[in-house]
């Protein structure tokens, strides 16, 4: 409810300010490879719109896109978000944002998020920096659990080039906690759009999952004023609060903008982390369950160049059981009776350690181990 207002108040502070903005609007289309882990590859295509508009003291945007897959599965993805400054005081200034997402997929499942909160900028000419904190909800396909986050960053304006860095803890209820460090670095001009991003996350606490590191380069270039070629490729990390997964993808796509004014920077492609991630929960995923006779599951796992798998779980309290090579070349399954619901499973590949299954949720179990989430229709 706090977030609902926060939100609430940076809408009725922005809105009076659109009517005497400078906006502009994109339409997009394109299509990324997309590959999650090590098992899953992703072919998509997206088409988008999005709108913008900014004042010197206040900005909103909204996107809206649709993506499908070789399965012809299709996946919905909308956000918005504003922001309002408070008139300088010398070299510092305030500003209050929120913002959202949604996914939607499959049979009317989804995850977002809902995040609002207010920051505190020190600007001197060229160079800035930043701190704020912010707090909201954030929606896996189990539920809403609320989140909160810091940040502390900087920037540094040169020629037609923006370079900055931002520290940010998040910490989502259940456990969760773990910290992004990112730099961004923008180019602009007539022609050519760049944008290079680095980053590094601690280990994920309440998550298992190691320290990791990220990076993409994505680029546009205008072959007129209204009409450009966009690509990209790169990697970015799990959203552990929407369960999305880690990916790497290349992109190619075409932006059309009627009016796009070259005094402002334009946003980036649409074919974000957040965009490409919720692709993967209509692709086929790694472990599946099919129901059977008499209450009886078939659970399935692809593993190519697999020897041997075994699995384990709540359902067969915790003994193992031995998996079969399907029909499917580089599946194995099990018929087991499993009730509806939510379950713990771990999978073991070749007589080697016992492991959270590739694309599940990984979670702390009362042991201090891992196991996966494997939710049973």
């Amino acid at each position: 409810m706090r977030t609902l207002k926060a939100l609430t108040c940076v809408a009725l502070c922005v809105c009076p300010a659109v009517g005497r903005a400078q906006t502009w609007v994109y339409l997009e289309a394109g299509g990324a490879r997309v590959r999650y882990g090590d098992t899953l590859n992703v072919t998509a295509g997206t088409v988008s719109a999005s709108a913008n508009a900014l004042t010197p003291n206040a900005s909103v945007s909204g996107l809206i896109a649709a993506s499908t897959t070789q399965q012809s599965s299709w996946t919905m993805f909308g956000s918005a978000q504003g922001s309002v400054l408070t008139p300088a005081r010398g070299a510092f200034r305030g500003e209050l944002h929120g913002g959202g997402s949604l996914t939607t997929y499959g049979e009317g499942a989804g995850s977002g998020q809902l995040l609002g909160g207010a920051r505190l900028h020190f600007a001197r000419r060229a160079a800035g920096a930043w701190v704020g904190a912010g707090a909201g909800s954030v929606k896996d396909p189990i539920g809403w659990r609320s989140t909160s986050v810091a940040e502390i960053g900087g920037w540094l304006q040169l020629p037609r080039t923006v370079a900055e860095a931002v520290v940010l803890p998040v910490r989502i209820a259940g456990g969760v906690r773990y910290t992004d460090a990112e730099a961004t670095v923008r180019f602009d001009n007539s022609r050519v759009e760049l944008t290079a991003v680095a980053g590094l996350r601690s280990a994920i606490a309440g998550y298992d999952e190691p320290a990791t590191a990220w990076a993409s380069v994505n680029a546009t270039s205008w072959i007129s004023s209204a009409l450009g070629i966009t690509a990209g490729v790169g990697s970015y990390p799990t959203d552990p609060g929407q369960d999305l997964p880690a990916a790497k993808y290349v992109s190619l796509g075409v932006r059309y903008s009627p009016h796009s004014p070259r005094s402002v920077r334009r946003p980036p492609t649409v074919l974000s982390a957040d965009v490409l991630g919720a692709i993967a929960r209509d692709a086929p995923p790694a472990m599946t369950v099919t129901s059977g006779p008499a209450g009886r599951r078939t659970i399935s796992y692809r593993l190519p160049g697999a020897r041997r798998v075994e699995i384990m779980g709540d359902f067969t309290d915790w003994t193992p059981l031995q998996m079969s090579p399907s029909q499917s070349s580089g599946s194995w399954a099990i018929s087991l009776p499993v009730t509806s619901g939510v379950h713990q499973v771990n999978v073991r590949i070749d007589g080697g350690e016992w492991t959270v299954p590739e694309g599940l949720t990984a979670i702390r179990d009362e042991f201090g181990g891992s196991v996966g989430i494997l939710l049973v229709p």
